[in-house]
């Protein structure tokens, strides 16, 4: 709860990147952000090691997406996961596991094949966990911007319903998957409150002018 992280980019045409700010300097002469990753690069949906070690998130360093990418206390310590089983598969909207040990994501549009089977499965966005040198991924289901809840048993997510996205709760290997938001509104990226008991998300459309509209429950 000391420092805060986020995505920012200057202008609606710029590049994202992920910075960071101590809490205690905000709103101060001396207060300073920390760019993450080379300049120019971008970097997306920062979240944190659950022991505010280091951060998560999507980088475009190097000149393609990579799954994730690590850093510890500085920027100058840097860490890249390596590609989760295949090259062509990007993770996005890591989320950590409160021991630290597995990431959860999205993996936008996977055909998943299995021998023995008469097809293959599709999905638009698979939810899926890793560990955190992606040498082994799995598949749980389709679903996007997952969150664990704080004692690492569940997992909220987001999946899309009759064209519309509605948040699940699900155990965190994916079974029992359970809608709990409904209506004609797109309903995406829960949040869990520090206790489990409740569920923030973003919940919005697009209005006929082409701008989005959104609230938070």
């Amino acid at each position: 709860g000391k420092a805060i992280a986020f995505e920012v980019a200057e202008s609606p045409s710029s590049t994202p990147h992920v910075e960071g700010m101590k809490l205690r300097e905000v709103g101060t002469e001396k207060a300073s952000r920390i760019v993450y990753g080379p300049s120019g690069s971008t970097g997306r949906e920062p979240t944190w090691m659950p022991d505010g070690s280091g951060l998560v998130y999507l980088s475009g360093s190097g000149g393609s997406s990579r799954l994730v990418q690590t850093f510890g206390p500085s920027p100058e310590q840097t860490a890249f996961l390596a590609d989760a089983g295949n090259p062509s598969i990007t993770g996005v909207w890591p989320a950590m596991s409160p021991d630290g040990k597995t990431s959860a994501m999205s993996v936008p549009r996977l055909d998943l094949f299995k021998t023995g089977w008469r097809k293959d499965l599709s999905f638009d966005a698979a939810l899926s966990v890793s560990d955190l040198f992606g040498s082994g991924i799995t598949v749980l289901g389709e679903g996007t911007s997952p969150a664990w809840s704080p004692h690492g048993r569940r997992l909220a997510f987001a999946r899309r319903i009759d064209g519309r996205a509605h948040v699940f709760v699900a155990n965190a290997d994916g079974t029992d998957a359970r809608q709990i938001t409904d209506g004609p509104q797109d309903d995406v990226e829960p949040s869990w409150s520090p206790d489990g008991s409740s569920l923030a998300f973003c919940s919005g459309e697009v209005l006929g002018d082409g701008t989005p509209h959104s609230n938070i429950f």
